[in-house]
């Protein structure tokens, strides 16, 4: 199964159709129940019965969700944002299109996410900030669905989405969504190995009776994601997958029975605690099958960015409720079928302490090196030379700025920085830790942080909780 193919694999699909989970469509979508999309899905959706099929008469509305069948067609520009018009024409573009030669001569085609986000990178940061005719303007010169809009503007989180610009979190969110697709799609191509393992085997045996359950809804296949509960089925599944000489998973600080929100009230002696809220679909290689760090890079962010204009950075924040608004406003963005997650990781405290010099460096609002540093690396200006021992930082610790970099670039100097360009969570300033994204920064961090990060799933349940929570 490749990018290119079919979004279930063949006999996933057949399986799926044969217990009444699955129908395609003729306009190139299929109708699929929500419990096997992907890997986390069965928890996030662990409210919708099983036993219901595509042909229950009683199905509860949210039971089953909309997907294309292929990932590269017309119903994935629909799924991913674009309108029906939008789609079609994209689509004929996309076919017309003579496929380049990349810049490394490897012969690779331009990949499709790339050819649907260009026009996002050729609009840039031209939007005017806090002006939502303006945004509502630029949307539909995208092409951008109704309902794709509304979820960008939702009031509650007007303060998150004015720290960047529109063509910037539309890039993200057509981003997010396609990536979701994908998800699905390597989520289908494990329960499709777990099948063929199945069928080679003898359906006489009791280890057999038990692998044909296993295949009836999505099996727990990857790292594990706390506080989610597994049945102890899974669990032994999970186990068995493992090779012989694989060595046992190192234990977790945070201890299975605790709530995130108890781990942010009470901490965990000599340690700091911090979160950072994110669409699964991009952390799939963050961790290994054991839950112990793998790859560090896939949780870094890009530039320009508060404390970098040109370097990718690792952005953390020390407050669960900061997470829970950026995760709030990526579940908006993203909808149903995108699994969000708060990445909670521990830190000795001997091990910040043992930063010296240059090494960690304090940057908050009002001061004037906050505000003319931001500005600099917002607006990609030239750093004041006393201001570019923040770029030696291996941890920086600040305040977040808010308004987009068109706003910032506009700024003649840091005089012109009010409490307006800085992000207030509950009438306080956001806090940032910022580590060194460079290899040397990475390795850093990824030996610094205590072994099995926690790793919480933002359902739809929780973000509906935290919503009504917010609102008052």
């Amino acid at each position: 199964m490749t990018e290119h193919g079919n979004i279930l694999g063949s006999l996933d699909a057949e399986h799926l159709q044969n217990i009444g989970h699955l129908r395609t469509n003729s306009n190139g979508t299929m109708k699929l129940h929500r419990r096997q999309l992907n890997r986390s899905s069965d928890e996030e959706n662990r409210h919708i019965p099983l036993n219901i099929t595509v042909d229950s008469p009683t199905s509860p509305p949210d039971a089953f969700s909309i997907i294309p069948q292929r990932l590269i067609s017309p119903a994935t520009l629909e799924y991913v944002g674009f309108s029906r018009e939008r789609s079609i024409a994209l689509w004929n573009s996309w076919t017309a299109f003579t496929q380049p030669i990349d810049s490394d001569g490897d012969g690779d085609i331009m990949p499709f996410i790339d050819f649907i986000t260009g026009p996002f990178d050729s609009r840039g940061d031209d939007a005017d900030d806090g002006d939502d005719e303006q945004w509502r303007l630029t949307m539909d010169k995208f092409g951008l669905s109704a309902d794709f809009q509304d979820r960008i503007m939702h009031p509650i989180f007007t303060d998150i989405r004015l720290t960047q610009s529109c063509a910037y979190w539309c890039k993200d969110t057509v981003e997010m969504r396609y990536e979701a697709l994908r998800f699905i799609q390597h989520s289908s191509l494990d329960r499709q190995r777990l099948l063929e393992d199945v069928r080679g085997h003898s359906y006489s045996s009791s280890s057999s009776s038990q692998q044909r359950q296993a295949v009836g809804h999505t099996p727990f296949i990857g790292p594990l994601i706390e506080p989610v509960a597994h049945s102890a089925r899974e669990q032994q599944q999970s186990e068995h997958d493992q090779p012989a000489s694989a060595s046992p998973a190192p234990a977790s600080i945070f201890g299975r029975a605790r709530s995130i929100t108890s781990i942010a009230t009470n901490g965990i002696d000599g340690h700091t605690i911090l979160f950072k809220g994110i669409d699964q679909a991009r952390t799939q290689t963050f961790l290994d099958a054991q839950g112990s760090i793998q790859d560090i890079g896939a949780i870094l962010s890009s530039s320009p960015s508060d404390f970098s204009s040109d370097r990718a950075l690792f952005y953390f924040t020390p407050e669960l409720e900061t997470a829970h608004y950026y995760a709030g406003y990526a579940k908006m963005r993203g909808g149903d079928d995108t699994n969000i997650l708060i990445i909670c990781i521990a830190i000795p405290n001997e091990v910040i302490q043992s930063l010296t010099g240059d090494a960690l460096q304090y940057l908050y609002w009002p001061s004037e090196d906050w505000k003319e540093y931001v500005r600099c690396n917002r607006a990609r200006k030239s750093m004041p030379f006393a201001l570019r021992r923040f770029r030696r930082a291996t941890l920086l610790i600040g305040s977040t700025a808010k308004k987009t970099n068109l706003v910032w670039r506009r700024l003649t100097g840091s005089s012109s920085v009010t409490e307006n360009y800085v992000l207030m969570i509950n009438g306080e300033p956001a806090v940032q830790y910022v580590f060194d994204g460079s290899d040397q920064g990475q390795e850093f961090l990824k030996e610094s942080i205590v072994p099995r990060p926690y790793m919480y799933q933002f359902t739809k349940g929780g973000w509906n909780a935290w919503l009504d929570k917010y609102r008052g």
